[in-house]
């Protein structure tokens, strides 16, 4: 792609040690000159107030964008660029930097070094509910959620559409939640596209703005949405403020959260132990609150250490269960450096990009970290002993052969499980599951007939339906003989089977 603009007030030099993020004080991209209907007061150099993707005429985005025969995926925040106006697209409004390419208005913090109000950037409606008192917290079915604290009033909410249950309205919440419409009002004034959302990861305790705990303690459960209205430290920690009523303010800690979209309220800084590279938004950064071991994915700690205030690039979130201290804790998976290991998030203060949520449950990990006794595997022997009886009955002998290979699997695999000394109860409720459901999908089942001595047509074709799946063959490879005692199946070999038709109808 031959651009159409160049870089100024920047060396070649200082270019070739720079990764795909351009950062503030990098570069400045001098549009080439072109026609536009916008007005001069749009045009001139703007800077960007965060990290920004590039995007074409279309509203798509140029996932490579290039410069200097270089690709550019993100500018970064701090970048200064020559612009030629503002353009509307879809709705949206862009500046453009020459080239056929544009910047979101959203990103732009000054113009020509004024900083840039909210009419020049797009707005949208964002669906939220605002608790006009105290609600409790109810599941799909109507039933309270007991594990959740009540919501206090004041509190803002995103909400995804109305239900009724039992005959009541409510709104649904995130993470299959619901509030009584009674409890809440539609926030339908709009709102700023940088209004900031963060994901609740890990059940969160209430503080007041000095960090205390409300008494009796209130708590927010896992898998909600909120709007943050503003974020601070207190005692070197991050929390995001939810909710201001007249009871007073209600905070939770940042690093129980994710954020969901909008703008990032905790400062982003990149020190010099994360790579630009590392910096992009589909990447998710985690800073260090204090310092810390790494885990392997057992739950063990090892040497190796970060310190607090480091930025490490994460690529999931999942639970693991700890022996030593005899519980499941939320770790974040490294991606950078050294990789396959695992730091507390209890460790982490904040968390940018990507937001991560959790690929399995505390119970998960318990089940899975915990070797089976003799007893744990009392079910699992059961089941396999059962077999026996299983493998001589209609509803297994009767079933296609693809079922029938399944709960042959199945069992082989349990009993694999209950053979092993190492095996944890994760793997030997697995394998009993797989060997139940592998039961439950027999459904093999002898034709009714009136009489075997003057079948129907219509009985005969069944017959040889159930037995070409039987066997795995097709329905021309089976025949009636003998008076229509017998079945003949001519397999593709050439061999011959001969089967009794009593065995399929009766």
């Amino acid at each position: 792609m031959k651009l159409s603009h160049k870089l100024v007030m920047v060396s070649a030099a200082v270019l070739m040690g720079v990764s795909p993020l351009v950062g503030a004080s990098q570069a400045v991209v001098e549009a080439a000159p072109k026609k536009t209907t916008t007005s001069a007061k749009s045009t001139g150099t703007i800077v960007l107030g965060r990290n920004a993707y590039v995007y074409f005429a279309n509203g798509k985005r140029n996932k490579n964008y290039k410069f200097d025969g270089k690709t550019w995926p993100v500018i970064g925040k701090g970048a200064s660029l020559k612009t030629a106006g503002l353009k509307t697209i879809n709705g949206v409004d862009y500046y453009d930097i020459g080239g056929g390419n544009y910047i979101k208005a959203a990103n732009v913090a000054t113009l020509n070094g004024k900083k840039v109000t909210a009419s020049t950037s797009s707005t949208t409606k964002v669906k939220t509910v605002k608790l006009t008192k105290n609600a409790y917290v109810y599941s799909k079915t109507g039933v309270r959620i007991k594990s959740a604290a009540t919501l206090k009033k004041g509190t803002t909410i995103k909400y995804y559409g109305t239900k009724k249950i039992k005959g009541k309205q409510y709104f649904k919440l995130a993470n299959n939640q619901f509030v009584k419409t009674a409890n809440a009002k539609v926030a339908t004034e709009e709102v700023q596209d940088d209004m900031t959302m963060i994901n609740i990861v890990k059940n969160s305790i209430i503080y007041d703005g000095n960090g205390s705990a409300y008494e009796p303690k209130q708590k927010i459960i896992k898998g909600a949405q909120y709007v943050a209205l503003k974020a601070k430290q207190i005692d070197g920690k991050w929390y995001y403020m939810i909710g201001n009523s007249d009871a007073g303010e209600q905070w939770i800690k940042a690093v129980n959260t994710t954020l969901a979209s909008g703008k990032a309220l905790i400062p982003d800084t990149t020190p010099d132990n994360v790579s630009q590279d590392d910096v992009d938004a589909d990447s998710t950064i985690a800073i260090l609150s204090q310092k810390t071991n790494t885990y392997d994915g057992n739950g063990v700690a090892t040497s190796n250490t970060f310190n607090a205030g480091q930025r490490l690039r994460v690529s999931s979130l999942r639970y693991i269960w700890v022996a030593s201290e005899n519980k499941a804790e939320l770790f974040y998976e490294l991606s950078s450096a050294p990789k396959g290991y695992f730091i507390k998030q209890s460790a982490v203060s904040s968390i940018s990009g990507k937001p991560l949520n959790a690929t399995n449950t505390a119970d998960e990990a318990r089940l899975g970290g915990v070797v089976a006794t003799a007893n744990d595997k009392a079910n699992l022997n059961t089941a396999i002993k059962d077999s026996a009886t299983v493998k001589v009955s209609d509803s297994y002998k009767l079933s296609a052969k693809t079922a029938r290979d399944a709960y042959d699997a199945a069992i082989t695999a349990g009993q694999v499980a209950a053979n092993s000394d190492k095996s944890s109860l994760l793997q030997v409720n697995n394998a009993l599951s797989a060997i139940n459901n592998a039961k439950a999908a027999l459904n093999g089942a002898k034709i009714k007939v009136a009489s075997l001595a003057s079948l129907t047509t219509s009985e005969a074709d069944q017959i040889i339906n159930l037995a070409a799946t039987v066997n795995g063959v097709a329905t021309s490879q089976v025949q009636f003989a003998n008076n229509n005692q017998n079945l003949i199946i001519t397999q593709s070999n050439g061999l011959v089977q001969t089967l009794n038709v009593s065995d399929y109808a009766g």
